[in-house]
């Protein structure tokens, strides 16, 4: 039989839960206010692993946000 660890997960604060949302904005509105040309993918990324280590500070394993991720995309 196996055991399943029981984490001490929690939910984000208010500002964590904003922060991706404000690091895509910021971020886009560089690109447009400087002029950088790249391309959006690029920031999408960047807030993927911005919403990755706010997961691991509140104690989600990094396996369960992996799925999620996958999970959500296909």
């Amino acid at each position: 039989m196996t055991e399943t660890k029981k984490t001490s997960e929690r939910l984000p604060n208010k500002f964590e839960a904003i922060l991706p949302v404000l690091t895509l904005l910021g971020l886009m509105f560089a690109n447009f206010y400087f002029e950088w040309g790249n391309d959006p993918h690029i920031y999408v990324l960047i807030t993927a692993v911005v919403c990755c280590v706010i997961g691991v500070k509140n104690k989600v394993p990094f396996k369960e946000i992996m799925a999620a991720g996958f999970d959500s995309v296909s």
